[in-house]
């Protein structure tokens, strides 16, 4: 196991740096692109684990005590507000960066 299932993001690392190249990505029972090793050809070198951005950001997190700050963000106009999932934050921030000469692909 390269790491736990729910912390798995489909990124592919492990995928990557697997010298033996006997990492798949698959979809899993939900539908998820996930990793699947090939046993037989494992050499349990590790490389996958410690490479693993999913096993940093848990390890990071275990190994010490910290705040966690949450943000909330409620868009101020009704219009925007009424066509949104999501609170209008990323049209108010888009907004504001083009504003600023910035540029907005996508989201």
């Amino acid at each position: 196991m390269i790491c736990k299932h729910e912390l798995c993001t489909g990124c592919s690392v492990c995928y990557s740096v697997c010298p033996r190249h006997c990492i798949s990505m698959r979809e899993d029972d939900e539908g998820f692109i996930k990793p699947f090793i090939d046993e037989d050809q494992c050499i349990e070198c590790l490389m996958c684990v410690q490479h693993c951005p999913s096993n940093r950001i848990y390890e990071l997190n275990m190994n010490k005590e910290q705040d966690v700050q949450a943000y909330a963000f409620k868009n101020s106009d009704i219009n925007v507000l009424s066509k949104s999932s999501s609170g209008g934050a990323f049209s108010a921030l888009a907004e504001s960066y083009i504003k600023q000469g910035g540029v907005v692909f996508g989201s």
